[in-house]
């Protein structure tokens, strides 16, 4: 995790004479004071070499790694309230409900995740997650069309007959006069991004969770 690279980071900074945050006595530093390490170090090496290093995206962690946190039987004490904006920074409010930041809810575009921690098994959850492509339901297979003018789009088609098709975007459901689509074919990966998690820390984890099982309200008002 980004954690772990706090005090090898700090040492080096220290012997190349840089600047950094002051190191806390023992055990793991608090969230904001390994960021600003992982910052600085960053900001040092842009300034060093010319050119930008994320070490926010090698401290990333594995789909291992994440399958395993995600699977496993969850510790209890994460707060959904903090995990209610995990689940806003990852975006998951842009397809599907949820969220607490005024105008920003979300919307229903994928399945409805209200619940999903009892609805499916911990390694289901972590599978649909981790590895979104692997299996998608006919329900939430994602169609790609092609119209004649050369446009593309990608959703769902919720309705069909011989003259239209009903296409499900993202942000709005149109109907479509057949004679305007050039080809209509299903995708073969998910429209759920791969690593989308990855990022995130344990503790982010579990705070995710803890909103996923307590819901939006206990998201919004703890």
């Amino acid at each position: 995790s980004q954690a772990r690279l706090y005090f090898p980071l700090q040492k080096t900074l220290m012997a190349l004479g840089a600047a950094g945050p002051e190191t806390p006595g023992k055990g793991q530093p608090e969230e904001t004071a390994w960021k600003k390490g992982i910052h600085l170090w960053m900001e040092w090496y842009q300034a060093r070499f010319g050119e930008r290093l994320d070490l926010i995206a090698l401290a990333e962690q594995t789909d291992a790694e994440l399958y395993e946190l995600l699977s496993r039987t969850p510790e209890r004490g994460g707060n959904a309230a903090r995990g209610a904006k995990v689940y806003e920074e990852a975006q998951c409010n842009q397809c599907h409900g949820g969220g607490v930041t005024p105008g920003r809810e979300g919307r229903i575009f994928g399945p409805d995740l209200a619940g999903v921690t009892r609805r499916l098994a911990r390694k289901d959850l972590a599978e649909s997650i981790v590895f979104p492509s692997r299996q998608v339901p006919d329900r939430f297979k994602a169609f790609q069309a092609e119209l004649q003018d050369g446009s593309i789009l990608t959703g769902f088609v919720t309705e069909q007959d011989a003259e239209t098709v009903v296409f499900a975007e993202r942000d709005h459901v149109r109907r479509w006069p057949r004679r305007e689509i050039k080809t209509l074919a299903p995708q073969a990966t998910s429209l759920m991004p791969e690593r989308l998690l990855n990022r995130f820390s344990k503790d982010d984890i579990r705070d995710l969770i803890a909103f996923l099982e307590e819901g939006i309200k206990s998201g919004s008002t703890r």
